[in-house]
C-alpha cells in the first residue's frame, strides 16, 4: 500500500456519497422548490469537493503537476493506479501522464521513492 492509498480510497468513498445524494435528490427536485434546491445543494456539494477528493493535491493541478515530474504527484498517480489501475487508460487527458508515471517508476531507484526528501517535500 503506497503513500496516499488510504486517503485515495477515504476520497473515493466520499465521491460516491456525494454523487448518490445527487442521484437520490434529482429524482425528486421537480415536485417542490424545497426539493429542488435540495439537488441543487448536493449538486453544490459535490463539485466544490471534487477536485480536491478526485486526487491527492487536487486533479486541476494533477494532470501539470505529473508531467513536470513532481515527486508527490507522481507518488500519488501510483497509488492512483493501485486503487483504480484502468483510470489512466479510459481518461483522454490522463493518458499522457500514464507515460510519465510509467517511466519514472522505471527509471527512479526504489530507494527515492520510500526518502522523506521526496514524501515530506
Amino acid at each position: 500500500m503506497g503513500f496516499y492509498t488510504e486517503e485515495i480510497i477515504r476520497n473515493s468513498e466520499r465521491i460516491n456519497q456525494l454523487k448518490a445524494r445527487i442521484d437520490e435528490t434529482v429524482k425528486h427536485r421537480d415536485k417542490n422548490e424545497h426539493k429542488k434546491k435540495e439537488w441543487q445543494k448536493a449538486c453544490v456539494e459535490f463539485h466544490d469537493q471534487y477536485d480536491n477528493l478526485a486526487f491527492p493535491g487536487g486533479i486541476n493541478s494533477a494532470y501539470e503537476k505529473i508531467l513536470e515530474g513532481n515527486p508527490k504527484a507522481m507518488e500519488a498517480a501510483i497509488c492512483f493506479l493501485e486503487c483504480r489501475p484502468y483510470f489512466f487508460l479510459i481518461t483522454p487527458k490522463a493518458q499522457p501522464c500514464l507515460v510519465v508515471v510509467a517511466a519514472w517508476v522505471v527509471y527512479v531507484p526504489p530507494h527515492s521513492l520510500a526518502g522523506e526528501s521526496y514524501l515530506q517535500a
